[in-house]
């Protein structure tokens, strides 16, 4: 029996109230799989409860035994307490002193269980019509928009974005909006697809700059698109504006005049994203568009690059595999290298064709001519810089579970670090989802002589609760002031 919209709703609602943060797509699937099983196993006896009730009293039993929820409800909980902090994190404000008698009442009298009284505080609170009770409704409506968005529009997992996510949510509506735009710079939403223009546009890596701007644009584009469109119209909306504002940058001029041909506009774009003359069919279809008016250029380039990722035919399929592997060399160019040198990021692509081990050899030209020297965790030998050079460092971190990227627990030295001379980047392999405040906060930094770096490993349980112990470290040699460090997440 397949679930109904307000159902899954409110299985991502228990996200707000249990755990007062947005529901991650993993969980959110794995407990809506098990609704739906529960559904079409529920008992038919003469006083069973309805098919939808026993599938909620099931979930409800199933998620108290996750560690998340027993870490913060501990079986000594006092029932006021629990009242109190469910409250708390579903309407952000305690409890009125008869709606908190009630509850606690009904469940120190065993007329309901805890799971029970949650669902009925949901509906409950959605039902209120009272000034308060309206203001509740709208902002668990306002959760639940951002959860629904987390889970089926970002398809995320992050633990770190998902506790933050409703940091800005409130009563009002824009905090949706204005939340949205926040996770999708966190996630990198159009940052991909920005990419993607500077190499049909200008057959380049694009600068990190660049990209930082436009992704701004991007945003605000998007919340300036009409509030009827769907999530991925708006996308599609601003997508096209940040398209239309590169046509109109130095750059693209000298490379486009206005005086330039369709049929040269095209054949140049084809030779820039696809490294080959259109075929003729394809170059025809195009020109016609531009000519006739069905589209402008800066809308057909973004259907050009769609149509030739999703082409299946061995043709089409090289071109996917090529402009992959140029977003890819694009992406590690802009994070986590941050390089501006728009000389180098003319040079960048050179190397790439369809074959994916192509990729290496175009990164590791770029990290020769940029200095760069990757620190491994699963590597403890000492990693040494060079004086009088820039040396660029590069540290893997996971920041949706704070951890190193490791696999055994190691130390590692780094000597020879030059403060004002050399950087180091920790490169965020979830996708730029960590600051720096929360950064420091993940790591504990101890600085004498020299600067240890102490980093949580993760052990991950089979029923998904993480374990962590605080043995992974990077020791900067001979630094006895951290805040001194160039250092930056990305």
């Amino acid at each position: 029996m397949a679930i109904t919209t307000e159902q899954k709703e409110t299985i991502i609602e228990l996200y707000s109230a249990y755990f007062n943060r947005a529901a991650d797509a993993g969980g959110a699937n794995f407990w809506i799989n098990s609704f739906e099983t529960y559904m079409a196993n529920a008992p038919t006896t003469l006083l069973a409860p309805s098919p939808e009730l026993y599938a909620f009293i099931e979930v409800l039993a199933d998620i108290s035994t996750a560690t998340e929820y027993q870490q913060l409800y501990p079986s000594t909980l006092e029932n006021s307490d629990f009242i109190t902090k469910i409250y708390t994190n579903l309407l952000g404000r305690l409890p009125d002193a008869g709606g908190k008698d009630f509850w606690v009442n009904n469940l120190n009298e065993g007329r309901m269980t805890s799971g029970e009284a949650i669902i009925r505080i949901i509906e409950g609170a959605k039902a209120n019509t009272e000034p308060q009770g309206l203001k509740d409704a709208a902002l668990i409506a306002n959760k639940t928009a951002i959860s629904v968005y987390f889970v089926d529009y970002l398809k995320s997992n992050d633990g770190k974005l998902s506790a933050s996510a409703f940091s800005n949510i409130t009563a009002d509506i824009a905090s949706v909006e204005s939340t949205k735009s926040v996770l999708n710079i966190a996630l990198g939403v159009s940052f991909k697809q920005i990419v993607e223009l500077y190499s049909a546009y200008f057959n380049r890596a694009a600068d990190a700059g660049g990209v930082e701007f436009w992704e701004k644009s991007f945003e605000t584009y998007r919340l300036s698109a009409a509030d009827s469109l769907s999530d991925a119209l708006k996308d599609q909306f601003a997508l096209t504006a940040v398209s239309n504002d590169i046509s109109t940058a130095a750059e693209y001029q000298v490379l486009y005049p206005s005086a330039l041909s369709s049929n040269d506009f095209i054949t140049a774009i084809y030779t820039n994203l696809l490294g080959r003359a259109p075929d003729v069919s394809g170059r025809d279809f195009w020109v016609n568009q531009l000519d006739q008016g069905g589209m402008t250029k800066d809308e057909a380039i973004i259907w050009m690059i769609e149509g030739a990722k999703a082409n299946t035919e061995p043709q089409g399929l090289k071109d996917a595999a090529l402009i992959a592997n140029k977003t890819e060399v694009s992406m590690y160019f802009v994070d986590p290298l941050q390089s501006n040198d728009v000389t180098l990021a003319k040079t960048a692509l050179a190397p790439l064709t369809a074959d994916e081990s192509t990729v290496v050899v175009a990164k590791a030209a770029l990290d020769s001519a940029l200095g760069v020297i990757h620190l491994s965790a699963n590597n403890s030998l000492p990693q040494q810089g060079t004086e009088g050079i820039a040396d660029f460092f590069i540290y893997d971190i996971d920041s949706s579970l704070f951890i190193v990227e490791s696999s055994e627990v190691v130390d590692i030295t780094l000597q020879g670090f030059k403060v004002g001379e050399d950087k180091l980047v920790f490169d965020d392999v979830r996708g730029k989802t960590m600051t720096t405040e929360s950064f420091k906060q993940s790591a504990s930094i101890e600085s004498a002589t020299d600067t240890r770096i102490i980093f949580e490993k993760a052990i991950v349980l089979n029923n998904n609760a993480v374990v962590s112990e605080p043995d992974v470290a990077l020791t900067l040699a001979g630094v006895s002031d951290f805040s001194t460090v160039d250092f930056s997440i990305v």
